[in-house]
């Protein structure tokens, strides 16, 4: 997520530079700046997202380490899931 962000960052800075009448050729960095950054905060986002919720894997633990039969429960749980 920093990196997309620094790369929209960028490209913004480059956009302006470009409004500002410099080089025609900052407009093609500046967007393809923004394009990257925007690919890598989608990626980020959907790799972050595969994460499991904090609260259930307590719940786990806590199951695991109760004994036998919350070992016994988690097994069910995770067979009809």
């Amino acid at each position: 997520l920093v990196l997309g962000g620094v790369l929209f960052l960028a490209g913004a800075a480059v956009l302006f530079l470009w409004m500002d009448g410099r080089s025609d050729k900052l407009l093609a960095v500046g967007l393809s700046l923004i394009c990257i950054a925007a690919f890598s905060l989608a990626l980020a986002g959907r790799w972050i997202g595969r994460g499991k919720d904090p609260l259930e894997m307590r719940r786990e633990q806590r199951l695991w380490r109760s004994g036998p039969l919350g070992r016994w429960w988690l097994g069910r749980r995770r067979n009809r899931s």
